[in-house]
């Protein structure tokens, strides 16, 4: 089953991110929409992302609902529900879209009642309506430790 496992709104970005990016990959012709490089050395992954979504609503709400363009195989995204407003998140690229949302949103409370956010991370999202995208920019703090002599990378939860 693929569950996201993580259960703090960075962690839980990068996660989903290297899911959907996988799945990507799986399709019968290969994308790309999703990118992540990681700078061990800064202490930094960036993840690089388009969605493509679908638009519905009226014209006092339009809502942005990613499709689910690289079916991640028994999605679930239950371990973030709760801090993502409790939203059902039916698919990889929209659970996706929802954690990078509720993420940004957090950064901007933070900035907006004197608080900081670590220099060159954050989150971007910038929908593009022509095209029916939506674009991700994150900078998320990161570090590499050793577990059973393997490296593995861990996301610093900069919004706690």
């Amino acid at each position: 089953m693929a569950a996201l496992t993580k259960t703090t709104l960075p962690a839980a970005l990068l996660e989903c991110a290297a899911l959907l990016g996988d799945s990507e990959k799986s399709l019968t012709t290969p994308i790309n929409n999703v990118q992540i490089s990681y700078d061990i050395e800064a202490g930094l992954a960036t993840i690089t992302a388009t969605l493509p979504f679908v638009s519905s609503g009226s014209a006092l709400k339009i809502e942005l609902t990613p499709s689910d363009y690289a079916p991640v195989t028994d999605f679930t995204a239950a371990s973030v529900s709760a801090i993502t407003d409790g939203s059902s998140i039916t698919n990889a690229a929209a659970a996706f879209a929802r954690i990078a949302e509720a993420a940004n949103r957090l950064e901007e409370q933070r900035r907006n009642s004197g608080g900081t956010i670590p220099e060159g991370v954050g989150i971007g999202l910038a929908p593009d309506f022509d095209n029916f995208s939506l674009a991700i920019n994150a900078v998320l703090p990161i570090a590499q430790e050793l577990v059973s002599g393997d490296p593995k990378i861990v996301v610093s939860n900069y919004l706690a």
